[in-house]
């Protein structure tokens, strides 16, 4: 997967790079890169490709991260709460009879 997100990455940059001074001139003023010779219609299509391909391997990127996030949250938020004595930081008075928490059968 990385060397494909490597490759199209340094594509998208290279898309961009060979088109820099025409999508400066073609974002400025299309009337004045139309009578410079540019093809503005193209110059869009390229920068239109180049734009997908950011936000495509971006989307993965982000996606990556993420997932690593919700995987990691929770065992930090539990490490964070617990003391070294077997309580946690949110109990009243640091009790740790939890008796009171547990169901108990209805008497018949």
């Amino acid at each position: 997967m990385v060397p494909f997100i490597a490759i199209f990455s340094v594509v998208a940059a290279g898309i961009v790079l060979v088109m820099y001074r025409p999508l400066i001139l073609t974002s400025v003023s299309a009337d004045l890169a139309i009578a410079q010779g540019i093809r503005v219609r193209l110059v869009g299509i390229g920068y239109l490709v180049a734009l997908a391909l950011a936000v495509s391997l971006s989307a993965v990127t982000i996606g990556a991260i993420l997932s690593t996030a919700l995987l990691i949250g929770p065992a930090a938020t539990a490490l964070r709460h617990h003391q070294p004595d077997g309580s946690c930081r949110g109990d009243r008075g640091g009790h740790r009879d939890h008796s009171h928490l547990a169901r108990r059968a209805p008497r018949l």
